[in-house]
């Protein structure tokens, strides 16, 4: 029951950000994707660093480090310098995002299942719509959707993920109820 709990949580909060960035790609989507990519290239230049700075005193790592840490960091430059070329990038990431919470999803209808909450198919399709927009904006980086067309998947996904959440504490609050009314026995 504490994994359960646990989970809405991570749904609710998870749910929240999405909505917030699907809006902001909505909004102003040029800016989002050279954002998103720039910060791809600082990130890979700071794991450059970390990589070679925790092995700087090792002798026999110390060379393979520096080459893999500076291939990594060239990489992390490229990127940061040419955002336009490494758009795709952001397609991979909010798909994986998407399919992750479209199983968080799927698993908290299966809870709502468990606790036999009524209708619990309605957050299981929503859970699945979820993978599905997952699977097609991996599949857009190809297919060149646009961020605005993610943000538009990331409101459905953050609105679905609360719908399912809702669900699930409506059906657990029902069953709370029956058991204390039985205990009042």
């Amino acid at each position: 029951m504490k994994r359960l709990k646990s989970l809405r949580l991570n749904v609710s909060v998870s749910a929240v950000l999405m909505l917030v960035i699907g809006t902001i790609c909505i909004l102003n989507p040029d800016s989002v994707s050279n954002f998103l990519a720039k910060i791809i290239g600082v990130v890979l230049v700071l794991v450059a660093a970390i990589m070679f700075l925790g092995r700087i005193s090792d002798e026999r790592l110390r060379v393979p480090a520096l080459i893999i840490a500076a291939m990594i960091a060239a990489l992390g430059l490229f990127i940061f310098t040419n955002p336009n070329q490494f758009t795709y990038l952001i397609f991979l990431v909010f798909g994986i995002i998407l399919v992750v919470d479209g199983l968080q999803d799927v698993t908290m209808a299966f809870a709502g299942k468990a606790a036999k909450a009524p209708r619990w198919w309605g957050p299981l399709i929503l859970g699945g719509i979820d993978l599905a927009l997952g699977v097609l904006c991996v599949a857009g980086q190809f297919v060149k959707l646009s961020i605005a067309a993610i943000g538009i998947m990331l409101l459905y996904d953050g609105i679905s993920s609360l719908f399912v959440v809702h669900k699930v504490n409506s059906a657990e609050r029902v069953i709370d109820t029956v058991i204390t009314r039985e205990e009042d026995v």
